[in-house]
C-alpha cells in the first residue's frame, strides 16, 4: 500500500508525540488487576467521575462539588475497589 506524504507526516508526528509522552509517563501498578466490585459497579463509578469532571469544567459545580463527587465515588464502591486492588497487588508482589 502506498502512503501519501500527508499520511507519513501524521504517522511521524504521532510517533514523536508518543516518544515525548513516554518521557513523563507514570506506570500504573494497578493496571493488571481486576476488582470484583469494579466489574459489578464500574459503569456507575465511571459515570460519577465523568459527570463531575464535565460539570466542573463547565462551571456547573465548584471545587467543593468536585470533592463531593469524589466522596460519592468512594462511598458508592470506590473504597472497596481500592481495597480490592491493593489486596491483589499485595498478593502478587
Amino acid at each position: 500500500t502506498q502512503h501519501t506524504e500527508y499520511e507519513k507526516q501524521v504517522f511521524d508526528t504521532r510517533t514523536e508525540v508518543i516518544a515525548e509522552d513516554l518521557k513523563s509517563a507514570v506506570y500504573n501498578p494497578a493496571a493488571p488487576y481486576v476488582s470484583a466490585t469494579y466489574v459489578s459497579k464500574g459503569a456507575q463509578l465511571d459515570n460519577i467521575v465523568a459527570d463531575a469532571r464535565i460539570k466542573y469544567l463547565a462551571g456547573q459545580i465548584d471545587e467543593q462539588g468536585l470533592k463531593d463527587a469524589i466522596t460519592l465515588w468512594n462511598t458508592s464502591g470506590g473504597d472497596k475497589v481500592k481495597e480490592e486492588i491493593n489486596q491483589l497487588w499485595q498478593d502478587n508482589k
